[in-house]
């Protein structure tokens, strides 16, 4: 079978427009999901499972394809193991330096909003320690699993052996899927009780080995394998809408039951998300514009948005003493996030710049 016209075939010639596109849509849904509007609409949570829950984890595939991409060709690592090497330090370089970047700011609007709400020292300490070594606030647990999946994987790319991380990471989410969503399926035992246990002392146990592995895996694995899917876009369109009605009907059954943390981990995602990216990235119809501002929005809204939500929450408790959302606190949030990426794209030359897009 051959890639069906107008997909190019090498990854290094292709300019993913729609991956771009797609990204920043996530972004825009993940703000919206943090602004609590999905609980102002009808069927919120489930409209809220089936769009914006699939933001980081596509996030994650898109990182791990674009991190893969240049290391492959028909297959097989087409470049010396220094390189391989070399690429990572750069890669955990730029996260690592977003993450430490934004952590400060995240920390400290976070410490005045406890302390606005009364709470004690110890507590805000515990909760401040939780954040920076398991689960750090805001969209900055990405960064963080992003570097642990790829320090994860790295060593079996230059082995050759990647497919061999596919078991343990499939062990890995269904750990977190019974830590999440699932957890109904062991309330009341004795494991159940482990799990609120756990659960509780780290806040979550979403992060770079249960969720950042699979789906950087899944990433890489497409990287790896891209001339052969591309003979089979079709059945992975197939795939993808097969697996979005299954996330759809597994949000349905499953919303009455018992959870823990989020709730928003679900079994469809691990199908769902490589399909959906193979399907964006191959979209063989022309784009004329540029969407690299496309894809600077995407990273830019979703680093900034969670403090620009804790500063206007801070502004709440000070003027209001309550920090309601709604929809005029929704405008104040966006208000903030273009304000920051105006002053961002002014000073374009500054390092700034070149980390938060």
């Amino acid at each position: 079978m051959r890639p069906e016209k107008g997909i190019v075939k090498s990854m290094n010639k292709r300019v993913f427009k729609y991956v771009d596109l797609f990204k920043l849509l996530m972004a825009v849904l993940i703000l919206l999901m943090h602004l609590n509007m999905f609980e102002h609409v009808p069927f919120g949570q489930l409209l809220k499972a089936a769009t914006a829950r699939l933001g980081v984890p596509y996030f994650f595939a898109a990182s791990g394809f674009f991190f893969a991409k240049s290391l492959y060709n028909d297959g097989t690592l087409s470049c010396e193991r220094a390189e391989v090497r070399s690429k990572r330090r750069k890669y955990i370089r730029r996260v690592a330096t977003m993450l430490l970047m934004m952590e400060p700011v995240n920390i400290l609007l976070r410490v005045v909003e406890y302390l606005l709400e009364g709470a004690g020292g110890k507590e805000i300490l515990i909760s401040v320690v939780r954040s920076v070594i398991f689960y750090p606030w805001g969209a900055l647990w990405f960064l963080q699993g992003c570097i642990v999946a790829v320090l994860i994987i790295t060593p079996f790319i230059i082995r050759g052996k990647e497919e061999r991380l596919i078991v343990p990471a499939l062990i890995a989410y269904a750990v977190l899927l019974l830590l999440n969503r699932c957890y109904f399926l062991i309330e009341g035992t004795a494991l159940g009780h482990i799990a609120e246990t756990v659960v509780g002392a780290v806040s979550s146990m979403r992060n770079g080995l249960t969720v950042g592995l699979p789906f950087m895996l899944a990433g890489v694995l497409i990287a790896k394998h891209w001339e052969k899917l591309l003979r089979r876009v079709k059945a992975v369109r197939l795939i993808t809408v097969v697996c979005w009605l299954g996330l759809i009907a597994e949000a349905v059954i499953t919303e009455p039951l018992a959870g823990l943390d989020d709730r928003g981990m679900f079994v469809f995602l691990i199908p769902l998300i490589p399909a959906l990216f193979i399907t964006t990235a191959t979209v063989s119809v022309e784009l004329k514009m540029d969407t690299v501002t496309a894809r600077n929005l995407s990273t830019s809204i979703f680093l900034i948005h969670s403090p620009a939500i804790s500063l206007v929450t801070v502004f709440q408790l000070i003027l209001f003493r309550s920090a309601d959302g709604g929809v005029i606190k929704a405008a104040a949030v966006m208000a903030v996030i273009a304000a920051v990426i105006a002053l961002v794209y002014r000073n374009k030359n500054s390092k700034v710049f070149r980390y938060i897009t």
